[in-house]
């Protein structure tokens, strides 16, 4: 009975694991609804972007490689923000990772693209990554066509990545 008891204990410990990630969100999906802060604290959603192409970009100031490919970020914003909606998701937990921490790293590094903050863990697990940083790139109808774990090495790689979610000219 011990060992039919540990099997079934076992079996429900893997599929708590599992299931999430069988869930996650990938291309071809529509998006999950997130919930996001403003560094002025003005919540909003995912899908009110919706109706444009947009990035989302999960980091975090302790991230070396986030920070790494900010620049390259900043860069592309500038000459797509007018087109792709920017959604950089800093992954605040409140202790290690504050909201303070976040807008001061955006101050002090001049940067102008719109920051969001993300105070549950659900945002970033919807889309079923273990490592950040992490990007989803969505088209204008909410469906995802790609992601990308780790950093942009490489600015025209991130350029493809962005153009693929505008619409065909």
């Amino acid at each position: 009975m011990k060992k039919l008891t540990a099997l079934f204990l076992a079996l429900l410990l893997s599929l708590s694991v599992a299931l999430p990630a069988l869930a996650a969100d990938k291309p071809g999906d529509t998006a999950s609804e997130m919930e996001l802060y403003t560094l002025d604290g003005e919540k909003v959603t995912l899908t009110s972007f919706f109706g444009k192409p947009i990035v989302v970009n999960f980091w975090a100031t302790w991230c070396p490689w986030c920070i790494y490919e900010f620049p390259e970020f900043e860069k592309m914003y500038n000459e797509y923000g007018d087109r792709i909606q920017f959604v950089m998701v800093d992954l605040c937990d409140g202790s290690y990772e504050t909201e303070e921490k976040a807008a001061a790293f955006i101050a002090e590094n001049d940067y102008t693209f719109p920051v969001f903050i993300a105070k549950t863990d659900y945002a970033y697990y919807n889309f079923g990554y273990q490592g950040i940083p992490a990007s989803v790139f969505i088209g204008a109808d909410g469906v995802i066509v790609s992601d990308h774990l780790g950093a942009f090495t490489d600015g025209e790689e991130l350029r493809a990545a962005l153009e693929s979610i505008l619409p065909a000219e």
